[in-house]
């Protein structure tokens, strides 16, 4: 019972992971469908890994990094 609960609790992590950076990467692009072909396509500013594999992958801090320099960048 314990290792289903760790797992339902990593997964949910992930998902709300997931959730988080969909909605920060949607606010620039505001089109769902662009937003979701982003986070699903490599990138090779990212070492040609979609942003879905580094958030699985446990790298979210440095997509996050990413994201915000990338969306500080396009204000100037």
């Amino acid at each position: 019972m314990q290792k289903t609960k760790a797992k339902l609790g990593a997964l949910l992590s992930e998902y709300s992971q997931k959730a988080y950076v969909f909605n920060i990467v949607n606010a620039f692009f505001q089109d769902v469908g662009k937003t979701g072909l982003w986070m699903n396509s490599k990138n090779s500013m990212l070492g040609d890994v979609s942003p879905i594999d580094m958030i699985c992958m446990g790298r979210i801090e440095k997509l996050l990094s990413f994201i915000e320099t990338s969306l500080s960048e396009n204000k100037s």
